[in-house]
């Protein structure tokens, strides 16, 4: 996804004094096209600032800025659009490192561990982890028309390429541009696909076995929208839209079916969404730059940066 509008800096007043210059106060306060945003399992919280800034920042779920990592660039451990990030059962945060093709983990610090990259694994726009452990990759392709590509990676936690299925296209099954994903507590994975403008459930038979749930998917499509994040709490599902200023969906897990919409007319993009202990909701704003945290009913709980 491209930005239209061109980049904005954006500041946020903090409640604590980080250490170091007054430079480092300021540029942790910025975001330019933030993608992620997720409550670590060491109750942090983490942010991928992805389109611009390409690096991941720390924060305390009051919003108090504490540390930051990468820079954009080719290298190990830098970023050419982290678009989205999760954690692996260690701790390890492992980052989809979308324009440089790969995935990258690191320690909760920063400090790079290793990185996951090649043919298989493609270009990852979206990364979950599974109950047990599993890396689920989406590989959304960045197309080429003469050659387009897609598909769903599997990965145990050493980084070696389980399988992979799905492909590139418009039938049922298969993705165009998987731009978000989610896994259920029984390791099902749900999956938006941009430019199909749909949501797609793989039902999880074995440890590297899928099937496309037809039925699901034509239920959510049946509501009327664009999605474009996606996330998972117990029996519900979490979705963002495209469109601008549209809310959050929230979806029957069983049927598809939609039970309510929270927070309209608040986020000028909701790029992503993930949902916390507290089951208190964090969204990113790719174009107003900013992340919110939503009440369960849509209240606004907390802002970080904006123009």
């Amino acid at each position: 996804m491209n930005r239209m509008s061109s980049l904005a800096l954006t500041l946020f007043a903090f409640g604590a004094v980080l250490s170091g210059c007054a430079h480092d106060v300021e540029v942790m306060g910025r975001f330019g096209g933030p993608t992620n945003a997720v409550v670590g399992p060491d109750g942090l919280l983490y942010v991928s600032d992805g389109y611009y800034n390409s690096r991941i920042a720390v924060f305390t779920t009051d919003g108090v800025a504490l540390r930051e990592w990468g820079t954009k660039g080719y290298g190990r451990g830098q970023f050419n659009n982290p678009h989205g990030f999760a954690f692996l059962n260690d701790s390890t945060i492992i980052v989809a490192d979308r324009d440089n093709g790969r995935l990258q983990l690191f320690s909760l610090d920063g400090a790079l561990r290793t990185v996951w990259e090649g043919a298989e694994v493609g270009r990852p726009w979206a990364v979950a982890v599974t109950y047990d452990g599993q890396v689920v990759s989406i590989d959304g392709g960045d197309q080429d028309n003469n050659a387009p590509r897609g598909g769903i990676v599997i990965l145990d936690s050493d980084g070696r390429v389980q399988c992979r299925f799905s492909g590139f296209g418009s039938m049922q099954g298969l993705l165009n541009e998987g731009h978000s994903v989610a896994v259920t507590d029984s390791g099902d994975i749900i999956v938006v696909d941009l430019q199909n403008k749909r949501l797609q459930r793989f039902n999880r038979l074995g440890p590297c076995e899928y099937v496309v749930d037809p039925s699901w998917g034509s239920i959510a499509e049946q509501i009327g929208f664009e999605p474009l994040g996606v996330a998972v709490k117990g029996s519900t599902v979490y979705v963002t839209q495209q469109k601008p200023f549209g809310g959050i969906f929230l979806l029957d897990l069983a049927t598809g079916s939609k039970i309510s919409e929270i927070a309209a007319g608040v986020v000028e993009r909701a790029h992503s969404v993930s949902i916390d202990a507290e089951e208190t909701l964090w969204v990113t704003d790719v174009y107003g730059d900013q992340v919110y945290r939503f009440s369960p009913s849509g209240d606004v709980l907390l802002t970080l940066g904006g123009k």
